[in-house]
């Protein structure tokens, strides 16, 4: 098999694999971690309010350095370190149930979001430029939306179910969710591309 060939491979490989991050690279536990902050961890809606504003100024100031890996380094592994860093997050909301577990938690969470931001759409992009097919990236991206939408919309109507059964159950679903990304990216392959525009 000739390298163009192997690349051209690679690529189709990658717009697969670009659809399964979609649907996975998802917060599936939010609909139960406001309840989660206030019933387990007993913080008060300032306490969430200044929260959720720490979150914002981390992922905002993360967005630059993520950005500037997913460029320079690999998209691929961008996508891996935004995944561990989901993993290490939903880990300690889950095991010091502490509010600065929370806090720690929150801190990766925002930098494996901010790792995400963009990155699976870019290299969905870098794999239609080697096979040609620029002109179909709105239609790869929204395939790719609709398979994610279909997927959430199942898995949220049942995190309510699992919170019942056990407070903690959301969050790990959540770390399989996220080691399943882990391996998901494994598949993915680099490139050649273009600086990644923030999502």
């Amino acid at each position: 098999m000739s390298n163009i060939s192997k690349k051209q491979k690679h690529a189709e490989r990658n717009l697969t694999q670009f659809i399964i991050f979609k649907s996975i690279a998802k917060r599936w536990y939010l609909p139960v971690i406001g309840i989660y902050y206030s019933e387990v961890i007993g913080m008060s809606l300032a306490q969430i309010g200044t929260f959720v504003a720490f979150l914002g100024i981390v992922r905002i100031t993360a967005e630059t350095p993520t950005g500037y890996f997913a460029d320079k380094v690999s998209r691929k592994y961008a996508i891996m370190l935004g995944a561990v860093c989901m993993v290490a997050a939903l880990s300690l909301y889950i095991v010091p149930q502490t509010i600065w577990g929370i806090y720690l938690g929150g801190f990766f969470e925002a930098i494996g979001f901010a790792a995400f931001g963009g990155t699976g759409s870019a290299l969905a992009h870098d794999s239609l430029v080697v096979l040609k097919r620029e002109k179909d990236y709105s239609k790869v991206v929204s395939k790719a939306q609709s398979y994610s939408l279909i997927v959430n919309a199942v898995v949220i109507a049942l995190v309510p179910m699992t919170y019942a059964i056990d407070k903690r159950l959301p969050f790990a679903i959540g770390i399989l969710q996220y080691l399943g990304l882990i391996v998901n990216a494994h598949f993915m392959t680099d490139m050649d591309h273009q600086p990644t525009k923030k999502l």
